[in-house]
């Protein structure tokens, strides 16, 4: 998480999205046992030890071990305006929120979804 945090803080954007987007199924034994509660277990564990661990920087996180683990996934960034503008950032896996969830995420509306893309045949 750590790393994913810099990267954010250092990179644009895109070039973190492109280095999502490689993460592949590993063949290893690990990843293929990792599930969706233990990779939002260990995102929520690691957010509490990283500084400045936004809910971007959690989303990022779980969408790249998700991507390792191979089980599909949504994130998405959306946006709201109450008294002042805010943004938000959550991962879905069959529909349900696994990292970022708030009562409040219905009130955002999504400007950007990320997939888990397909891998190539």
């Amino acid at each position: 998480m750590m790393a994913v945090r810099l990267a954010l803080w250092t990179m644009p954007f895109r070039w973190v999205k492109r280095v999502v987007e490689s993460c592949r199924p590993s063949s290893g034994r690990v990843s293929g046992n990792l599930t969706e509660h233990q990779v939002t277990w260990a995102v929520r564990l690691a957010s509490r030890y990283v500084p400045c661990a936004s809910c971007l920087t959690q989303a990022v996180t779980a969408q790249m071990l998700l991507n390792w683990a191979g089980i599909d996934n949504k994130l998405h960034i959306g946006v709201r305006r109450d008294e002042k503008f805010e943004a938000h950032a959550w991962v879905e896996c069959g529909g349900r929120i696994v990292v970022g969830g708030t009562e409040e995420v219905a009130s955002y509306v999504a400007i950007l979804t990320l997939d888990r893309p397909i891998p190539p045949n």
